[in-house]
């Protein structure tokens, strides 16, 4: 995997790519299997020569959300058009892209809803970008296991799966989207083991709170 930022950057790994089949005995197919990923993708776009290359090697788009809020620089560097670049993961998904999402500091649900509502710096980006909450909770849990090679293990409740989950203080699913990003987790399970145990909940359930406690209690 590589740091893929932005279109040209991704270009280039993938004319790396070309070089190796070209060069070398390794295939198409033998990269296919290893599954490249590209990380970031904060202006990846949609270039037509580069995403026909991720479609031929397979390159998994790992997407990091907060990163929108760095639109307002592109925008400054390269003009309004910089925009169109900025996270188009909607049209990524519609055209068969394998997409997953990662957490690089910030609060989970804060680092969601930039992909809800394409909001940042005070504007909405690329607006029919916008992916319901069902879709981007999936590319944080049941898509990610991909990325990590782990998809018989991890991502959905399954016998024979490790047994990890998080209990949220409200409903992700029916709340207002203004409120996603104040969503505070109570309780985190990895593979049966409790890791966090927020100390509301755990006064309530007259257990010793787990993990790190921020002093405000959020």
């Amino acid at each position: 995997g590589v740091h893929g930022l932005a279109s040209d950057g991704v270009r280039r790994f993938t004319q790396l790519m070309d070089k190796v089949v070209k060069e070398t005995n390794i295939t198409v197919e033998d990269i296919r299997r290893l599954r490249p990923t590209v990380e970031h993708v904060e202006a990846l776009g949609y270039v037509p020569d580069v995403m026909e290359k991720i479609k031929q090697y397979g390159i998994i788009i790992n997407v990091n959300p907060p990163r929108l809020v760095r639109e307002k620089e592109y925008i400054q560097d390269y003009g309004p058009k910089a925009e169109q670049f900025m996270m188009p993961v909607k049209k990524w998904l519609d055209n068969g892209f394998t997409v997953v999402g990662h957490f690089e500091g910030g609060a989970v649900g804060s680092t969601m809803n930039n992909l809800i509502t394409r909001e940042v710096n005070g504007r909405v980006v690329l607006p029919d970008q916008k992916l319901d909450r069902v879709v981007v909770l999936k590319l944080f849990t049941t898509w990610a296991p991909q990325y990590m090679l782990k998809e018989k293990e991890l991502g959905t409740l399954e016998v024979g799966k490790y047994a990890d989950f998080t209990a949220l203080d409200r409903d992700f699913f029916t709340i207002p989207v203004d409120q996603i990003p104040d969503v505070v987790p109570q309780l985190t399970v990895v593979n049966g083991v409790t890791r966090f145990l927020h100390q509301n909940l755990a006064k309530k359930m007259g257990r010793v709170p787990v993990g790190f406690q921020f002093p405000d209690g959020a």
